[in-house]
């Protein structure tokens, strides 16, 4: 190699190594040894001294089985489509499975205060403020729901004990929720359903006083059996047009005109008046008012059975959250994850240190104004 006063000593390579090839990549290597594994080096000590400092956590977790819906009709859409009492979460959407409503719910800002409160976290951890205990919670608390509906809850502290603690009050905060809010649903869907019934009643009674008076008038008045058949199938198509009717009108409370459970609602209750449309006239009055008191019986019974429904929904206190693997103390701590982090820094440090000196490099020739010569 000859050497060449005028240049930088990092232009000087070795005579025969081709840029990008592996000698001279290991003679840039043993040229920057002192720059590359000073700093490696000092990261990845550094890294080691930190791990060992930073206090050791642990994670306790349980899983919870989705909830079994049990209810039918308005109750359940109705339970679909509100989230009663919960603050923030009180619109969550129609379509919304019950497992991201119990995440949600788990992860409210509700429910972190309620934690807060029994367990005193001000004592333990000394917040500042309301603002940076909730970013606490919510950096230690993790929630996931998976394609089968498991809700997975954890919760990481020092203390294996208290995590333990933590996601068992969760737990039970989680089925005091899911209790207020089945009752507050069954509340609602009850008061609903006893307007529609005492209008329900009215129109039955009105439409039973038509018939007798026209009965009463003449008495030789009867259906044939293709009129009987007619009756029969245009009251029930009316009874499921007015189930539709009343589906629309409880998600009209909570979606916007263009939602598409919306508009699924409304091109049912058009193929149900097509339905209607194709059945045989009815032009004696007999038939009509039969047809209308069938209708009236029909809807009459499907409220009543609906509003009984509702009661026992609110008045139920039994458990609503399935435990599928309760929190048990943890033995293996989950953080920090020394290994990981220090070959992390190590390998990141690497390649600083590397492209600091192919910095380097790239000044100094520019500063010795000249090209490397072998």
């Amino acid at each position: 190699m000859t050497e060449h006063p005028g240049l930088p000593p990092s232009s000087r390579g070795s005579r025969g190594a081709e840029p990008g090839s592996l000698a001279s990549f290991l003679h840039f290597l043993w040229r920057h040894r002192r720059l590359i594994g000073g700093f490696t080096g000092a990261s990845t000590v550094l890294a080691i001294v930190v791990v060992l400092v930073v206090p050791v956590e642990y994670t306790a977790k349980a899983t919870l089985l989705p909830e079994q819906k049990s209810t039918t009709g308005l109750l359940s859409l109705m339970s679909s489509m509100s989230a009663g009492g919960l603050g923030s979460l009180g619109r969550l959407a129609g379509l919304t499975s019950g497992a991201n409503i119990e995440e949600a719910i788990v992860g409210s800002e509700r429910m972190a205060d309620a934690i807060a409160e029994q367990l005193e976290f001000q004592k333990r951890y000394r917040f500042r403020n309301r603002e940076s205990r909730l970013r606490a919670w919510n950096s230690r608390l993790k929630t996931k729901t998976n394609r089968q509906g498991l809700l997975t809850i954890s919760y990481r502290d020092r203390d294996p004990e208290f995590a333990v603690e933590v996601v068992t009050t969760v737990i039970a905060n989680l089925d005091s929720l899911n209790r207020e809010f089945r009752t507050t649903v069954g509340r609602r869907t009850r008061e609903f359903i006893e307007v529609r019934i005492e209008e329900s009643k009215e129109r039955l009674e009105e439409v039973e006083n038509k018939l007798l008076n026209l009965q009463e008038g003449n008495q030789s008045l009867a259906l044939s059996p293709t009129s009987e058949a007619v009756v029969e199938a245009g009251a029930g198509i009316l009874v499921q047009r007015m189930r539709l009717e009343m589906e629309m009108q409880v998600l009209k409370e909570h979606l916007d005109a263009s939602a598409p459970a919306l508009r699924s609602k409304q091109a049912e209750i058009r193929a149900l008046d097509s339905e209607l449309a194709r059945l045989p006239e009815i032009s004696l009055g007999l038939a009509r008012l039969m047809r209308e008191l069938k209708f009236r019986e029909q809807a009459y019974a499907y409220l009543t059975a609906q509003l009984e429904e509702a009661s026992i929904e609110e008045a139920r206190n039994t458990p609503t959250v399935d435990v599928l693997d309760p929190p048990v103390l943890p033995e293996m701590k989950s953080h920090p994850q020394r290994t990981i982090t220090v070959l992390a820094v190590f390998l990141l440090a690497g390649c600083v240190s590397l492209a600091a000196a192919k910095l380097l490099d790239a000044v100094v020739e520019l500063r010795g104004g000249g090209t490397r010569v072998e």
